[in-house]
């Protein structure tokens, strides 16, 4: 991916989440929840969500303090992916990251 896509995608997630906190990522009321769907455990995908995470935590949206992430993958499994987005949705997350192709198709 490169930084121009990835600056993107960011800017995106930040205009989502931006709407609950207040100056420099303060939080302001509950946390922002964050749902990963993810394909299955792989070195490069857990490499893309480690760099969301990161660039998000740059902006003041720090994992423990103000944003809780629930993570669930099908381990690869096609089939198993309307399963874990309806698990993940059900828990009525802020927002849905998902991770590959595969899941992104799924998604409603």
């Amino acid at each position: 991916m490169t930084r121009r896509r990835f600056a993107l995608i960011l800017a995106h997630i930040l205009a989502l989440l931006g709407s609950g906190f207040g100056a420099a990522g303060a939080v302001v009321g509950e946390p922002k929840r964050i749902a990963i769907a993810n394909f299955g455990p792989h070195g490069s995908l857990e490499q893309v969500i480690a760099g969301v995470k990161a660039a998000l935590a740059e902006e003041g949206y720090v994992e423990g303090q103000g944003v809780a992430y629930d993570y669930s993958d099908c381990q690869f499994d096609p089939a198993l992916i309307p399963q874990v987005l309806s698990r993940l949705e059900a828990r009525k997350p802020d927002l849905m990251l998902t991770v590959t192709t595969p899941m992104t198709q799924g998604a409603p």
